[in-house]
């Protein structure tokens, strides 16, 4: 078939296509997502979701990606979650994504949009919906399942199997209580209670809990028949009885307390205390629980016990000298006392007073009764009085440590006595005071030392210490206490810190230095002869001192005396030095006190730190520090050539066996020489050369070796060559 072409009418098509195309480029858009869900309720057991997208051509690029992204609960994109990325669409103009919701989601006003990256463009937002992730699905738990009663004070009814959530709605008639958003809910009205998680108007409802019916019943009124304050006899009994506004029947329970302690529960409307020892005071009252509705309390009774204590002013065990009397005073809480004193059970003519005067041994004690009240007696306790047979004294020393104290104080601490039964009493101040009292240092009395204390201070004082103490016809001993005072800590000085041994006397001198204490001198740990608290020596080393006084010995602090060494003579320039011909070179010493500089003829040749060389020769110095001499020897060469030889032969002749390059180079520690072997080891490197390479002699076979050389002076190469070693 024959086809005929127009080209008018190809000339239209192309325009269409062009004009097509500049509108299709241009319009290039991300259509607003298309939400595939109303209300989302999310949870862990159901959370997927769609969108639908459509995007129109161009085509975006290769690597793009379509982002779907979620706005913040208030529809804000400034910190958007990314809930899907889609990189396999982008030949694709209408596609879904699926995604599901992150647990955060909370709130009313959330919103979607889509954006490429590559070109970035971004679909204006879905509309904004309601979306809350529910942890809870399913019921809640009010008050584990229990209607309540409102007495007179207000109710708690709490949620039980999810207190955790952020916020909760409470009703009550089926109404919305305004602002409650805890776990709980305080109750002050009767009604109809549910609560549910707050999750907004659609996802809630499923988190309702049961109904808690509230009913409110009257309250109870009870009260305790008598006095609000109630006084017992000791050992008696009271009945407390309650009474109620309603007749009671049999499902009442009455629970007594006294304070916070339950006594009793019982269905008798009494209870009876009854006192032991006392025991019977506090604060009474009744709990009366009708079985049904709201239990009450009564109002407290007050129970005390008419009781009284009675004590005296003096221990129960005393001592009294023959030529002694004391009084006891007796104290008591009776309101109206009558007193009588007994002396070994029989009671004592006329002692009807609070205060009884007694002068001799037996056992005394007061019985008070009270006239009025109850009408009860009592004894106090029984006072022993004796006469001693004997004294124990016993002396102690406060804060001290033997060898280390400066000082140590004595007193006496116990004065006790002995009754012809073997009892112990501890004497009172009054008995202590009749006491004379001598202080003994090893058996000696010391002078002036008659009180109840003596102080120790220094180190002739040492020794044993007893204290003796007299009354009347007794006379006691204390137990002994060693006192040593320390000699405090020795130290030495010495007046040369560095000697010349043999030759320099250093004198160590000791802090302390009492005749009558030991010394011991050690250098390096090992006892010397000496004996004094001053030491002379010649010799080097560390050097300590041991004091001893008695049995205390303490040491000193070390001295190190430092011998003098030919270490500390130095010189710039050592061994052998080279010289150029009307040339001369410096050597510098350092580190003595005093030099001599002698030729080859010992003709002295200078006399200070310094000598300029310029004749060749053996030059010598003296140098001395303190009393010793130190010798240092120099050797000067005279080296005229200032041409590196590139030839040697170190075989052993003494002819050119070694490399000998000119002075200039020569005993410099800023001159460095390297050599080399042909295949660039390193043989020899080092500074202040002496011409000293090769040190042993180089064995080969063919060809002449060839080593090749650099002289380097402060990092920079000042000459290079080769070395040809021959035979």
């Amino acid at each position: 078939m024959d086809r005929k072409f127009y080209p008018n009418a190809i000339h239209a098509i192309m325009l269409l296509v062009l004009f097509f195309s500049a509108q299709i480029a241009s319009a290039q858009t991300l259509s607003q997502p298309v939400l595939g869900f109303s209300n989302p309720c999310p949870s862990e057991g159901f959370n997927s979701f769609t969108v639908d997208f459509a995007w129109q051509i161009p085509l975006v690029n290769e690597d793009n990606k379509f982002i779907l992204e979620l706005s913040d609960a208030n529809g804000s994109f400034d910190n958007a979650t990314t809930l899907s990325t889609v990189t396999d669409k982008n030949t694709v103009l209408t596609f879904s994504f699926k995604f599901a919701f992150p647990e955060a989601t909370y709130g009313e006003k959330y919103r979607i949009r889509v954006r490429s990256t590559s070109p970035a463009k971004t679909s204006s937002a879905s509309g904004s919906f309601p979306a809350y992730y529910r942890t809870v699905n399913e019921s809640l738990v009010l008050n584990n399942f229990q209607d309540a009663t409102l007495c007179s004070d207000p109710i708690l009814l709490e949620v039980n199997n999810y207190p955790g959530e952020a916020y909760y709605n409470w009703y009550k008639d089926f109404n919305l209580i305004p602002g409650e958003k805890n776990a709980y809910l305080e109750v002050t009205e009767p009604g109809l209670y549910f609560v549910e998680v707050d999750y907004g108007f659609y996802c809630s409802s499923e988190t309702s809990s049961n109904l808690v019916s509230v009913t409110q019943n009257d309250q109870l009124s009870v009260t305790i028949s008598g006095d609000a304050n109630v006084e017992l006899c000791p050992n008696g009994s009271y009945t407390l009885t309650a009474s109620t506004d309603i007749t009671p029947d049999e499902n009442f329970t009455y629970h007594w307390y006294r304070g916070e302690t339950l006594l009793s529960s019982t269905a008798s409307n009494s209870y009876t205390v009854t006192d032991r020892n006392g025991d019977a005071a506090g604060e009474y009252f009744v709990e009366v629980d009708p079985g049904s509705g709201c239990p009450a309390l009564s109002s407290s009774v007050v129970l005390s016990i008419n009781d009284f204590e009675v004590t005296t002013n003096l221990a129960t065990d005393i001592v009294l000298m023959p030529s002694q009397s004391k009084t006891i005073q007796a104290t008591t809480t009776a309101s109206n006392p009558v007193y009588q004193w007994y002396k070994d059970d029989v009671a004592i003519a006329d002692a009807t007073t609070a205060t009884l005067s007694i002068n001799g041994p037996g056992s005394y004690y007061v019985e008070v009764k009270e006239s009025a009240g109850c009408g009860i007696a009592k004894k106090s306790t029984p006072i022993t009085v004796s006469y001693p047979s004997d004294f124990e004294i016993k002396i102690a020393v406060g804060d001290y440590t033997a060898c280390t104290s400066s000082q140590a104080a004595l007193s006496l601490s116990e004065l006790k006595a002995l009754t012809n039964d073997g009892t112990v009493i501890a004497v009172d101040e009054s008995i202590v005071e009749q006491f004379s009292f001598q202080w003994y240092l090893n058996g000696t009395a010391v002078s002036g030392a008659t009180t109840r204390q003596i102080t120790v201070n220094n180190t002739a004082a040492n020794g044993n210490y007893t204290l003796k103490g007299t009354l009347e016809s007794f006379n006691s001993t204390s137990n002994a206490i060693a006192i040593k005072i320390g000699i405090g800590t020795p130290a030495i000085t010495a007046d040369l810190m560095k000697i010349c041994e043999d030759v320099d006397q250093v004198t160590i001198s000791s802090s302390i230095t009492a005749t009558s204490y030991t010394y011991s001198w050690y250098r390096d740990n090992i006892l010397l002869d000496e004996t004094s608290a001053t030491l002379k020596t010649l010799k080097s080393g560390t050097y300590q001192l041991k004091v001893k006084n008695n049995d205390c010995e303490v040491a000193s602090n070390t001295v190190t005396i430092e011998p003098y060494t030919d270490d500390q003579i130095t010189l710039n320039k050592e061994g052998v030095i080279y010289l150029q011909k009307g040339q001369a070179q410096e050597v510098i010493a350092s580190g003595a006190d005093t030099y001599v500089w002698y030729d080859n003829a010992q003709q002295v040749v200078g006399t200070t730190a310094s000598l300029l060389i310029s004749t060749e020769g053996v030059y010598t110095l003296v140098a001395s520090i303190g009393g010793c001499e130190f010798v240092k020897v120099i050797e000067a060469v005279l080296q005229e050539s200032t041409i590196i030889p590139n030839v040697i032969s170190p075989n052993g002749d003494g002819i050119n066996d070694t490399w000998a390059i000119p002075v200039t180079y020569l005993n410099n520690p800023e001159i460095q020489i390297n050599i080399y072997t042909s295949s660039g080891e390193l043989v020899f490197s080092g500074a202040n050369y002496q011409n000293n390479w090769p040190e042993s002699t180089i064995n080969y076979s063919g060809r002449n070796p060839v080593y090749y050389y650099r002289i380097i002076k402060n990092g920079a190469t000042i000459k290079k060559g080769t070395i040809t070693i021959i035979k």
